[in-house]
């Protein structure tokens, strides 16, 4: 069972108010970009007549899968876009650890559909690409996993790296990382489909980190032909490109800089600053690390000959890849849509066509078991995402008129016999009225935790508790976050065995973008 809800009913706990007037095609939004988010036809016939390095991409794209033991159906999509007539639907995301959070799976999986949806409406063969950013390198964002505990809290593991600052495509698995991963599915002991996910997901021999993470996806993705990338195996192909950008580094910045203050006077706030991006990075920097081109026009030559040397920053890391592959969709999450609405100007500097931007599918994932627990305490997983209800708000609610009635008699009673008191001891002693304050607060204390312990044992012999309860409102917002940012790839796998990525393939109306609830039956996960 799915139920639709509006990002804009969500925005205290995802999302920004850019991303849903995109969506629901209100406000200004959609002004930042050349298409609307289902104009395949346009997308079609912005790359007529563009060049792309087919036949050096293609090659390109074997040696790298073949580097990483990709699928052979993804051996030959990659080889299919050496043809004129083959375009792509990309998406993309950092190397996040045991898959990252769950919603790099949602991104994959629009990415693959939206494909296939483009493919027959077009007539044309359209290929899913996934786009490991490994050249990132905040290791804070990759090296750590979320799972619920036993107790129904949320626990962490994390990995540390001596090499933090460098690109994570240089990290290896070390004994640290493998640290990590045996905590993890130590944690996740007992979990009905632990064995496969944990299979599936482990690392092979003596491959780095961000191979391991690209084959995994490469894998689980195989039947519908994902073609996984790093930015490494196409940057040489990039030459030309990033020279450009480094001679016109000045003035991309000043486009920055005025579609800035489009979005602010249309009520939105810039998701890029215009003097800290659209610039190159030096990867030969002391200890490997990314230092920044300060002069690109001075550099440009050197980016010409030795593209492999540089990477593009935040604001030009999308127009490399389009520059290189002949992309008519990107699949963006909520914040790299404002991202991706700075870039336009820059398309048209250098000469690109922009991509349609296409929100990424979006959900909260529930079995019926605990949908029917949440029923128990007469609240819902809409109920949670809404109004982020506390445990002991809803388990109050649960108390008997009886309850309510004796116990909401005895505070009255309580203040009642107390009132008289006040006047009397502040008149023998004005220091006396905080006593009689503290004196008071203390009852009503004391008749609170016998009140919570009353309702604690009727629910308990009504098979409830706050601490269930508790539970299940971490499983739906963990952290105070959506589900789908928080709890990753390996965690669903572990819960809902790997069939649980067929149905993610059947979720839900493509270009529907809304936020969906997805009640899971219990037992179906491996059909």
């Amino acid at each position: 069972m799915i139920e639709t809800l509006g990002w804009r009913e969500l925005l205290h706990v995802g999302g920004n108010r850019f991303q849903v007037d995109y969506s629901e095609g209100v406000g200004d939004a959609r002004s930042f970009f050349p298409l609307a988010p289902d104009d395949a036809t346009g997308a079609l016939a912005a790359r007529s007549g563009r060049h792309y390095p087919r036949p050096t991409l293609a090659e390109a794209l074997r040696r790298y899968l073949e580097g990483i033991g990709a699928p052979e159906n993804a051996r030959q999509a990659a080889a299919a876009l050496a043809d004129e007539c083959v375009y792509c639907v990309i998406t993309g995301q950092q190397a996040g650890f045991l898959g990252g959070p769950a919603f790099t799976a949602y991104k994959i999986a629009t990415a693959i559909r939206l494909a296939a949806s483009w493919q027959e409406r077009l007539g044309v063969r359209v290929v899913p690409i996934f786009w490991l950013a490994s050249e990132d390198h905040d290791l804070q964002e990759i090296n750590h996993a979320y799972y619920q505990q036993s107790d129904g809290e949320v626990g962490r593991v994390s990995f540390g790296w001596e090499g933090e600052g460098r690109a994570v495509a240089d990290l290896p698995v070390n004994t640290d990382v493998l640290r990590a991963w045996e905590s993890y599915w130590e944690a996740l002991r007992g979990s009905p489909h632990r064995d496969a996910a944990m299979e599936a997901l482990a690392p092979r021999g003596s491959e780095g980190y961000a191979a391991w993470q690209a084959r995994v996806w490469s894998e689980l993705f195989a039947p519908w032909g994902l073609v996984v990338v790093e930015p490494w195996a196409l940057r040489p192909l990039a030459g030309d490109l990033m020279a450009k950008m480094a001679a016109h580094e000045p003035e991309i910045h000043e486009r920055l800089g005025h579609v800035a203050e489009r979005l602010r006077a249309a009520g939105y706030a810039p998701a890029l600053d215009p003097d800290a991006n659209g610039g190159l990075f030096r990867l030969d920097g002391p200890g490997g690390r990314r230092v920044r081109v300060e002069d690109g026009p001075a550099a440009a030559d050197e980016v010409a000959r030795h593209p492999e040397r540089f990477s593009a920053d935040a604001a030009l890391r999308p127009l490399v890849a389009d520059g290189i592959l002949p992309v008519l969709a990107s699949v963006l999450g909520p914040g790299e849509l404002g991202y991706q609405a700075m870039l336009a100007p820059l398309y048209d500097l250098l000469g690109l066509a922009q991509p349609v931007a296409y929100p990424r599918q979006s959900y909260t994932l529930v079995s019926t078991t605990e949908a029917d627990r949440l029923d128990a305490y007469g609240t819902n997983v809409r109920e949670l995402l809404v109004a982020g209800q506390d445990p002991s708000d809803a388990t109050d609610g649960l108390a008997t008129a009886e309850h309510r009635r004796l116990f909401g008699r005895a505070r009255e009673l309580v203040e009642e016999a107390y009132a008289p008191l006040r006047d009397y001891v502040a008149a023998q002693d004005p220091n006396l009225a905080k006593t009689w304050e503290s004196t008071l607060g203390s009852a009503l204390r004391s008749l609170e935790k016998l009140d919570d312990r009353a309702l604690k044992a009727a629910l308990s012999q009504r098979g409830l508790s706050k601490g269930e309860l508790r539970s299940l409102r971490n499983l739906v917002l963990p952290r105070e976050r959506l589900q789908e940012r928080v709890y990753p790839l390996a965690w669903h796998l572990a819960r809902h065995g790997l069939g649980w990525l067929d149905a993610l393939m059947g979720w839900g109306e493509l270009g529907s973008w809304h936020h969906q609830i997805v009640i899971w039956e219990d037992g179906h996960a491996d059909l």
